[in-house]
């Protein structure tokens, strides 16, 4: 009977290596599948105020947006992004690159804390080209506060993190209009450049 029962034990093993020799040289039972998915993600901004004026201006000047804190947050329920911003006219004045009649400029900085009126006053912090209609990335030097404000910028902006926006506006040479004159900014968060 011991001797069946090694038989029947041996006859099993050389079955079991049998199959399993089989397996392994025939690679066409092996499959494979590919699992995907797309995260739902959010790119958006929001911006603490919804209007912001500089009151009653005279032309050919200079104002700066010190006297209200503006603050930018980037999405809690987002990703890290890449903030873009641009600007349009609403009304007879337009954007530019200089302060002809009609026409302002219209620049923007970031920063990571709140900045007293003189320390804006720097006219080296606003060298860069005004706002225009296209989207203009805010992650180069012309739209950054990079002096002891920890080089803030709109480059791989955390989800929830938050910036503080300042803006200029060199009013024009002359106008041909009296009437309240409007500008809309817009700060748009894109996937990282």
């Amino acid at each position: 009977m011991e001797k069946v029962r090694k038989l029947v034990i041996l006859a099993m093993l050389f079955a079991a290596a049998g199959r399993t020799s089989v397996m392994a040289e025939d690679p066409e039972d092996d499959d494979s599948i590919t699992i995907s998915m797309t995260p739902s993600v959010d790119y958006a901004v929001s911006i603490d105020q919804e209007n912001y004026s500089f009151g009653e201006i005279e032309l050919n000047s200079v104002y700066l947006s010190t006297d209200t804190e503006i603050t930018v947050y980037n999405s809690p329920s987002g990703v890290v992004s890449d903030w873009k911003i641009r600007g349009s006219d609403t009304g007879d004045w337009s954007l530019g690159e200089s302060s002809d009649e009609d026409q302002i400029q219209l620049r923007a900085l970031l920063s990571e804390t709140t900045v007293e009126g003189s320390e804006m006053d720097d006219a080296g912090l606003w060298e860069g080209e005004g706002l225009g209609a296209a989207a203009e990335s805010i992650t180069d030097t012309a739209h950054d506060l990079d002096y002891g404000y920890d080089g803030a910028d709109g480059s791989s902006v955390a989800a929830g993190e938050e910036k503080r926006i300042w803006f200029r506006l060199d009013t024009p040479e002359g106008t041909t209009v009296s009437a309240e004159q409007n500008f809309t900014v817009t700060i748009e968060a894109w996937a990282l450049d």
